[in-house]
């Protein structure tokens, strides 16, 4: 059986069509959007409608994530859990990627929170750059849970 592996990107500031070509690059079928507050004056192509209608538009599926697996308000919300298990059902089914606003993912949720839930249950995850190279995920030392 193949492992399952779910893949991370950030959009940063570049135009739609970068993110795009780097979903493309990697096969991505489905982009879930993680970011708790998906707007921004700087970079409007990336508001929450706007980057729907782009990558439906360029054949990808969309699908809000932000309630459940967005990074503001401290602790995980009581819904963390379960919408982890929706992103492995659908990782499962498509090649997904998570996606927030952040470029550099050492610093985002995807890595402080998303990637050692997955890693967890058993899914690789794959970290989309921005020359679209990959860098696999990890838990980092302090993000070990001690029992």
């Amino acid at each position: 059986m193949d492992e399952l592996a779910l893949f991370s990107i950030g959009h940063s500031n570049v135009p739609v069509g970068q993110l795009i070509e780097r979903l493309r690059r990697h096969d991505i079928a489905v982009v879930c959007d993680v970011r708790s507050k998906p707007y921004s004056r700087y970079s409007p192509q990336f508001n929450r409608e706007a980057v729907a209608e782009s990558l439906e538009a360029a054949g990808f599926t969309y699908r809000y994530f932000g309630d459940a697996l967005g990074g503001l308000g401290g602790e995980p919300a009581p819904g963390f859990a379960r919408g982890i298990e929706q992103l492995v059902a659908l990782g499962e089914q498509n090649r997904v990627a998570f996606m927030c606003a952040e470029a550099d993912y050492h610093g985002c949720h995807r890595q402080r929170l998303i990637t050692p839930a997955l890693i967890e249950r058993g899914v690789s995850v794959w970290h989309i750059m921005g020359d679209g190279s990959l860098e696999r995920g990890a838990i980092a030392p302090e993000q070990m849970r001690l029992f």
